[in-house]
């Protein structure tokens, strides 16, 4: 024996001793209506074959079942065992066959031959192809009739001429030969077998299928002997179910509770199921082509798969997927302002809390009245300033990842304090300075000030936090002519006044006359003088000369002086209580 497993998968009748005696006798090898012994299923092809005449790899012929047969020799009657492996694609159909057989009776023309044929109302017909140990095939078109053969020719010689459309390899492992064959299915030459995935062939009527070895030394010219099998049913495999496109994708986001489920399915199938939450029979549509089921989901996040069954019960499923069913709006709520309130200024912070339990929120949004929505995704809080005076709306918007919208909406009222205002006291607008002058202005306001500011010539010199600028200002160190003095007042809620005055520097004074001017001058006045005294003959009046009167720059006031200027400013309603206290608190820090 062949050291391998053997599986006969079905026995049908056994031949009487009256059939064994007729087929002995007959001249066909194989018997056309006699019901066959053996019934063999092909394998599904999954392992690619290399058509060497041997099992070349461990999975080569794993995707088929052997079967062990029993060989007949037409002319001794002596029995060889043999074993055969048979297998089919979308397209082919293969055969493994092993024999044994004595290493000293090895021939080039020895072969292998599988015949298929059928009669009509008039003839027999036979599709029969071969390999040879030598490696030759062979593909044959026979009709017989009356018993006596009409037409025997390869395909190549047919007219038209067809195509040998068998392939194969022969060799032998010292006590076995191996033959390895493939042939199309259908090869559409006109001459050839036409099968089907799926169907039976051998089992009807007028209809048989023969696996032969033959004895022959130069392949059909000196044959010694033919051994054959007792007719066999073959069972040709279905296509395995495949799961090609199906929907939704992989990670999808509904935002609907009712799901569609499709895919696209091919094979013989016996049924299609949905996997999700229970095993869900999916239906054919025949307008679509695909198989569909449709399902009702609560909101969260499901595994699914599709699994075909085909008709030999193999399973194709596959991978698993992930859909997220998400049908309810996200979570928003506005923290401030709320709704209703009175904003005493000019900007408004608006802050909220945004989620989604089962998606999450992909974008967050907020609105002020019929201004464009902003993107604050990933923010909880925004300022909306420069607010006008009266009422508003707000609004936040929060999109989950499955599409759905949350919007919530509040009103508040907008009562903004006016700005500060200014006075500055000195120096005055236009006015000619020089050295170091105390630059004073006065600030007033109805809520407390946030500081003031002091520039020159658009340079920021100066800053107070207190409604009050009072700062020394050294003009000598700028160049004479006209400057900008600019005080900038901000209050704690946004709102800013400017006040600007030009003033002109006059540091450099017109030289004194020299000694030789002065006595120039002198002598002029003198000649001048005496010239006078002689013609009118009395001395003239010297004329009076008024000094230039310089005005001395004005003192810092001390911090008595601010004090009591803090206290008439709040008593006059100027600056709020708090903001008196705060800097008279300040001041009598800054004196200690």
């Amino acid at each position: 024996m062949m050291g391998m497993g053997s599986r006969t998968l079905v026995l049908y009748v056994t031949f009487s001793i009256l059939l064994l005696a007729v087929l002995a006798g007959a001249q066909l090898i194989i018997p056309v209506k006699a019901e066959p012994i053996i019934t063999i299923i092909s394998g599904w092809l999954t392992q690619p074959v290399t058509l060497d005449g041997r099992i070349t790899t461990a999975e080569e012929w794993s995707d088929a079942i052997p079967v062990d047969l029993t060989l007949r020799g037409e002319k001794s009657g002596s029995l060889i065992p043999a074993r055969v492996w048979i297998k089919n694609g979308h397209e082919w159909l293969y055969i493994l066959m092993s024999v044994e057989w004595p290493a000293d009776d090895i021939d080039q023309g020895d072969h292998f031959k599988i015949m298929y044929g059928w009669r009509n109302d008039s003839a027999e017909i036979r599709d029969e192809a071969l390999v040879a140990f030598d490696g030759r095939t062979g593909d044959e078109y026979v009709v017989k009739v009356d018993e006596v053969e009409q037409i025997s020719y390869e395909d190549t010689n047919m007219s038209p001429p067809g195509e040998n459309n068998a392939e194969g390899g022969a060799s032998h492992d010292g006590t076995h030969y191996w033959f390895e064959f493939r042939k199309e299915l259908d090869s559409g030459d006109g001459y050839d077998w036409v099968f089907v995935p799926g169907q039976t062939y051998g089992g009807r009527e007028g209809e048989w299928i023969g696996l032969l070895i033959h004895d022959d030394k130069w392949l059909m010219h000196d044959e010694k002997e033919v051994y054959h099998d007792e007719g066999i049913m073959l069972q040709l495999a279905p296509v395995l179910p495949s799961i090609g496109i199906a929907r939704p994708e992989d990670g999808a986001i509904t935002s609907v509770s009712s799901v569609k489920f499709t895919a696209s399915v091919s094979g013989h199938l016996s049924k299609v199921t949905l996997v999700v939450v229970g095993v869900h029979d999916m239906e054919f549509n025949e307008e679509t082509g695909l198989y569909e089921a449709m399902l009702t989901l609560s909101d969260g996040t499901y595994k699914w798969r599709v699994e075909a069954e085909g008709v030999l019960g193999d399973v194709g499923s596959m991978p698993e997927r992930t859909l997220i069913v998400d049908a309810t709006e996200p979570m928003v709520v506005i923290l401030s302002p709320a709704s209703g309130e009175v904003i005493k200024k000019n900007k408004v912070d608006v802050s909220w809390g945004s989620g989604d339990a089962t998606s999450g929120v992909v974008k967050v949004e907020v609105k002020l009245d019929a201004f464009d929505w902003v993107d604050v995704t990933g923010k909880t809080s925004y300022t909306f300033t420069k607010l006008a005076e009266g009422d508003h709306e707000v609004m936040v918007r929060a999109t989950d990842k499955a599409g759905n919208v949350a919007e919530k909406v509040i009103t508040f009222t907008a009562l903004p304090p006016p700005p500060p205002e200014i006075s500055i006291k000195s120096p005055s607008a236009g006015e000619i300075i020089k050295g170091s002058i105390i630059i004073r202005a006065d600030v007033s306001s109805l809520i407390d000030i946030d500081r003031v500011e002091c520039y020159i010539d658009d340079q920021l010199k100066y800053t107070e936090t207190f409604p009050l600028c009072a700062w020394e200002w050294d003009t000598t160190i700028y160049p004479d002519g006209e400057h900008t003095i600019k005080v900038v007042a901000y209050d704690i809620v946004g709102n800013s006044k400017l006040e600007e005055i030009a003033v002109t520097i006059r540091n450099v004074v017109e030289p004194p006359m020299t000694l030789i001017a002065i006595g120039a001058t002198i002598g002029v006045v003198f000649i001048g003088a005496l010239a006078f005294i002689l013609i009118r003959r009395r001395p003239p009046k010297p004329p009076k000369v008024k000094p230039p009167e310089i005005k001395p720059p004005p003192k810092p006031p001390t911090r008595e002086e601010l004090l009591k200027e803090l206290e008439d400013m709040y008593k006059s309603g100027r600056i709020t209580e708090t903001a008196y206290k705060r800097l008279k608190k300040k001041y009598e820090a800054e004196e200690n």
